[in-house]
């Protein structure tokens, strides 16, 4: 739409309404808290972190120096939120995500080690961190991190 000025003010809304996306590449530091139970004991909470650099078009993301070892494949780099990781391997399961929109993470696992089942169920804010390049992927399985 073109007011009297001759100014493009449709294109200007369109532009103020669409939804925030995430960088082809960006790094997060996260922290909050983790609800934490380990077999039949009482749960607890405690302090959650997480620092971690992801490339949408690489399909990878990694942690800490982002080695051959700290790298993974993200499960979904279109979904709303981001699912880093949606692994059901086995007695583990996993599931990471970060919404670029609101700067959270979400972060799930369960692991049955055979006399006992740890689970985690973790959330936090983050803040944008330094980019580091995920490492190749090779044969590097998603993480249990």
């Amino acid at each position: 739409m073109v007011d009297r000025r001759g100014v493009c003010t449709g294109f200007a809304v369109m532009l103020l309404a669409t939804p925030a996306l995430a960088a082809p590449t960006f790094g997060e530091v996260c922290s909050g808290s983790e609800v934490l139970q380990v077999g039949s004991q009482p749960a607890r909470t405690v302090p959650y972190h997480v620092a971690f650099s992801a490339d949408l078009q690489a399909r990878s993301y990694c942690y800490g120096a982002c080695g051959k070892n700290e790298s993974y494949p993200i499960s979904d780099p279109t979904s709303k939120p981001i699912v880093l990781t949606n692994i059901h391997v086995g007695s583990t399961i996993r599931h990471l995500t970060f919404d670029p929109q609101t700067s959270r993470v979400e972060d799930y696992q369960s692991i049955d080690a055979g006399l006992v089942v740890v689970k985690r169920q973790a959330s936090g804010s983050c803040k944008t961190a330094a980019f580091h390049e995920p490492a190749p992927q090779g044969d590097n399985p998603p993480t249990n991190r």
